[in-house]
């Protein structure tokens, strides 16, 4: 499963973890809506598989996929060449 796990704490600017959980949300809701696009939807039902979800700690959220092939069609198979496009949408988001 690839998930992609984004927690901040609280830095000089003392302000709760609640409140910033909700600004790491919605860098994780762009982040969602990202894989999403970059997903290939030959019946779209690796595309529609994306959830976002709240982690055990305020400020954590989890993406991830139910659909259980999606990692064949990432890393490709003996007989399937891989189709990035997680890797490369979490690239251009290290940079």
């Amino acid at each position: 499963m690839a998930d992609a796990v984004f927690t901040v704490e609280p830095g000089g600017r003392r302000r709760s973890r609640e409140y910033l959980s909700n600004d790491v949300r919605a860098v994780a809701e762009r982040l969602k809506r990202e894989l999403e696009q970059a997903t290939p939807a030959d019946t779209g039902a690796m595309r529609g598989g994306w959830f976002l979800a709240g982690g055990r700690d305020p400020g954590t959220w989890l993406i991830y996929n139910l659909w259980p092939q999606y990692m064949y069609v990432e890393f490709g198979t003996s007989r399937m060449p891989a189709r990035p496009f997680v890797g490369p949408v979490l690239a251009r988001w290290r940079r």
